[in-house]
């Protein structure tokens, strides 16, 4: 990581800081929200509703291109404490107020910062490293993301959950903390436009439409997400009534998953160096093998041991979807494109986790499992000649050192 420089370094280690809280809040939320309803539509629908702000990311996109890149990761960061350290207050003081619409109000709140701090992050990531280090980049940065969501974070907030408050107090401070680090980063001043915000919004919608590889590797990856939100938005309901666990064995068995994710991450370059341009459906192909033999299970230890194969092909595609896009998009539009994109990927997995919430309730979660797996080998297959001939016909996806 030497090589990337002391400001990716900073960038690195900011991201870090800011997903061990992540971690704490995912097992700290899920573990709230199941505390408040038994209900598998309701606790589906949470982490639907948090992903609504997704929805807008175009916007959101088009505000972080005419921003400071810096300011707006340092005030989503500090925007993001704020919000938590309210709840957490309210569940150290006033536990009886902390409700159900509560929770649900500061997930889309949390979220809606969320799509700024990515928009942002990816206007800074071309920015502190060379292009032909975007592979390495990215995936240092799914390794950051995903040992502070996934591996540390979850069982510590499984733990601190015992004390009610623990995760989202901690949280908090992670995210001042991140703030801390980004504040020393360069100044990434926004683009001069003289034209309003709507023109602006236009010209990004045109050019990722006119891109005949962002459309393509957009839509692929958004039908990725709907199903990897299809099954994760169930997993407490597979661990806590399934598996029976507790809650600390709960985060244990998140960050058990995540360990796939954090390999994933570090091989990613790797993976896509041998792939190439069907890295995407293999992907899909080995993550619908992992659900089928997911399916059924009455292990947490291979249920996580086959998730964690997911994860790292997963990782693998979101890299290679990242360091692709972050090529094709010239600086002055990385910020809307990015936003279009996201907004299509994550607005995906707002149906994803509603649909997984009907089918737990009525069949159980070995169906949930049983027919994601079988829609991902089918995409998987019916998409990878397709997609491979629409990026050997646009190389402009590839690293310049190749």
């Amino acid at each position: 990581m030497r090589n990337l420089g002391g400001r990716f370094q900073r960038l690195w280690l900011a991201t870090a800081v800011s997903a061990l809280g992540d971690g704490m809040l995912i097992s700290g939320f899920q573990l709230l929200s199941e505390r408040h309803t038994k209900n598998e539509f309701q606790i589906a629908s949470i982490y639907a509703i948090g992903r609504v702000p997704w929805a807008a990311a175009l916007l959101f996109g088009a505000w972080v291109d005419r921003k400071n890149a810096r300011n707006v990761l340092v005030g989503m960061d500090l925007f993001r404490a704020g919000i938590l350290g309210f709840l957490g207050f309210l569940l150290l003081v006033r536990p009886e107020n902390v409700s159900l619409p509560l929770l649900i109000l500061t997930a889309f709140l949390l979220n809606a910062a969320s799509v700024c701090f990515f928009c942002g992050a990816q206007r800074a990531l071309p920015i502190v490293v060379e292009d032909q280090h975007l592979e390495r980049a990215n995936g240092y940065q799914e390794v950051a993301m995903t040992a502070g969501e996934q591996l540390v974070g979850p069982p510590l907030g499984g733990v601190l959950f015992l004390s009610g408050k623990g995760p989202i107090l901690g949280d908090a401070i992670s995210f001042a903390g991140s703030a801390a680090l980004l504040v020393s980063l360069p100044s990434m001043p926004g683009i001069e436009s003289s034209e309003g915000a709507w023109s602006d919004i236009v010209r990004g919608k045109d050019f990722f439409v006119g891109s005949p590889v962002l459309r393509s590797l957009t839509a692929a990856i958004s039908a990725a997400s709907f199903l990897q939100a299809y099954t994760l938005s169930t997993l407490v309901i597979m661990g806590k009534i399934t598996f029976q666990l507790g809650d600390a064995a709960f985060g244990l068995f998140l960050s058990a998953i995540a360990v796939g994710n954090i390999l994933g991450g570090l091989v990613a370059p790797m993976i896509v160096a041998r792939l190439g341009a069907t890295t995407v459906p293999a992907v899909m192909v080995v993550a619908g093998l992992c659900y089928l033999a997911c399916s059924g299970s009455r292990s947490p230890a291979l249920v996580a041991l086959f998730l964690g194969i997911e994860g790292v092909g997963i990782i693998a595609a979101n890299v290679f979807n990242g360091a692709a896009r972050t090529r094709l998009t010239p600086p002055h539009l990385r910020g809307r494109v990015v936003g279009l994109s996201r907004a299509f990927i994550y607005g995906a997995q707002v149906p994803g986790a509603l649909t997984a919430g009907v089918i737990a309730k009525q069949l159980g979660t070995d169906w949930v499992f049983g027919i994601a797996g079988v829609l991902f080998v089918v995409l998987g297959i019916g998409i990878a000649r397709p997609l491979r001939a629409t990026l050997l016909a646009n190389p402009g996806w590839k690293s310049s050192a190749t």
